[in-house]
């Protein structure tokens, strides 16, 4: 068993990887895209290269013969069968961030016992209504 970025992938995967990106000529089965082509950014904000990537559809990583498919980055990410996956890792990204900022501002979220939100409060003031 191989572990790419914590995830666990079949020990073929690099081989099966290469044999993909030499047959489609590092090419994008999706939009057609080459591999270090330019493409203007999503906001039309400049230009990027083009990265393929091998994408496993049926998210089945540990499978040595599992089906694999060549995605440009942009396919990839916007690929049908991740976008809840992803959506909710975005969700816990922001609010994880949206938490930081608050903590370093000096404000705590206050939760019930069942994890439910109550307020927010200034670390000042609590410290205040510990006092008394």
């Amino acid at each position: 068993m191989l572990f790419i970025n914590g995830k666990p992938y079949a020990d073929n995967y690099y081989v099966r990887r290469d044999i993909l990106r030499d047959l489609f000529d590092w090419t994008c089965q999706q939009c057609g895209r080459k591999h270090g082509q330019l493409r203007e950014k999503k906001k039309g904000k400049g230009y990027c290269k083009v990265r393929v990537q091998v994408h496993h559809p049926d998210r089945d990583t540990e499978n040595p013969d599992a089906r694999l498919i060549l995605l440009c980055d942009l396919c990839h990410i916007t690929s049908r069968d991740d976008i809840p996956e992803r959506d909710k890792n975005a969700k816990r990204t922001r609010n994880l961030k949206k938490k930081k900022a608050r903590e370093k501002s000096g404000q705590l979220d206050l939760f019930d016992e069942h994890g439910y939100f109550i307020m927010q409060v200034n670390a000042p003031i609590l410290q205040l209504i510990e006092e008394q």
